[in-house]
């Protein structure tokens, strides 16, 4: 479609877990620690030489990703929140929400409730446009995806459309 795009493993999550040679596990991060991974995105964004983006986030990454966009709201066009939760590991969306002014795609699992429940408060608590693609046995963050390969397809008409 002719995005730029660039896939990141924030702190705490895939590759970022490598430290010579070993695994670290991301279960000993406090929320400060979790919280400062919008540090990572904002580095992201700095090395597309971007001015505005939209930023999609699965899990604890859709929390990061609606927290960043609330506190940089002049360098957020968009967010896609893919199974967020009002409270992963201290990282709390809501407040960012009720001040970011652009368009906000939510998408959840009915199976998965916390997501689910999250989602369905997070949509009625953002600010701008918003809509909440309500799913149905397709599991927890980018699983979601090989769950329903259709959803990628919803997820680019959407951007199209904002």
């Amino acid at each position: 479609k002719g995005y730029r795009a660039l896939a990141l493993d924030v702190r705490g999550h895939g590759e970022s877990m490598q430290h010579n040679g070993k695994t670290i596990s991301h279960q000993s991060f406090s929320s400060t620690q979790w919280n400062a991974a919008t540090k990572d995105i904002a580095a992201a964004q700095d090395y597309l030489s971007a001015k505005k983006v939209f930023v999609v986030g699965a899990s604890i990454g859709a929390n990061l990703a609606a927290v960043y966009a609330g506190r940089n709201p002049e360098r957020v066009q968009g967010l896609v929140l893919l199974s967020p939760g009002l409270d992963y590991k201290g990282v709390q969306p809501k407040t960012e929400l009720e001040s970011f002014e652009g368009p906000v795609l939510l998408m959840a699992s009915e199976e998965d409730a916390y997501s689910f429940d999250s989602s369905e408060e997070l949509d009625s608590a953002a600010a701008g446009p918003h809509e909440f693609v309500q799913l149905k046995n397709v599991g927890h963050g980018t699983s979601m995806f090989s769950a329903n390969p259709d959803l990628m397809k919803t997820v680019l008409e959407w951007l199209e459309k904002n």
